[in-house]
């Protein structure tokens, strides 16, 4: 299941960056799979546009979600929503503005907002 942020210093971070109404309502959404796909820049800008898309084309699950982002007119993949979170995201995934990604430890996750 997918739940709202409750790391503090996350959520200071993004709110310290962007203008968010409600930061009750920040979710990060995990990414796997990336080993399989270009390493993501140090920093990214901004303004990058992200898309989560069915990849039908995926041979090792007809259900999975491809991660991409698109700057200056490139789409680039990133990885997959993980399986076991595909259900809950699809159930939520229009009420979603999603944010930015992040990285730790070579973990990847898209912040998103929940909107009304």
């Amino acid at each position: 299941m997918l739940a709202p942020i409750q790391d503090s210093q996350l959520i200071n971070y993004i709110t310290s960056k962007r203008y968010i109404k409600n930061s009750q309502k920040l979710y990060k959404i995990p990414v796997v799979g990336n080993q399989y796909f270009e390493p993501l820049p140090k920093k990214l800008p901004k303004n990058i546009h992200i898309m989560i898309k069915n990849d039908f084309n995926n041979k090792h699950d007809k259900n999975a979600l491809l991660v991409k982002y698109k700057i200056n007119n490139k789409v680039i993949p990133v990885g997959f929503i993980p399986r076991d979170k595909v259900y809950d995201f699809r159930k939520i995934k229009n009420k979603l503005h999603y944010l930015g990604i992040v990285t730790e430890n070579n973990n990847i996750a898209i912040i998103s907002e929940m909107i009304s």
